[in-house]
């Protein structure tokens, strides 16, 4: 849920909809039902899409042990 609370706040940071982020990252706007499971914590998220959220948003995640 923390990453859905992430990518749902700097979604609304950048003045977005959800159709606008998901044109952003997906290139597609009727893709945002998929953004919006995803901010409710109904979706699980790729690597992949989580690295494309990351980059729309101009962050990244370091991982440590």
């Amino acid at each position: 849920q923390k990453f859905a609370d992430f990518a749902k706040e700097k979604r609304i940071a950048m003045g977005m909809s959800q159709e606008e982020f998901a044109e952003l990252i997906f290139g597609d706007k009727n893709r945002q039902d998929y953004i919006s499971r995803v901010e409710r914590g109904k979706k699980n998220v790729s690597p992949d899409t989580m690295d494309a959220i990351l980059e729309a948003v101009g962050a990244n995640i370091e991982f440590t042990e």
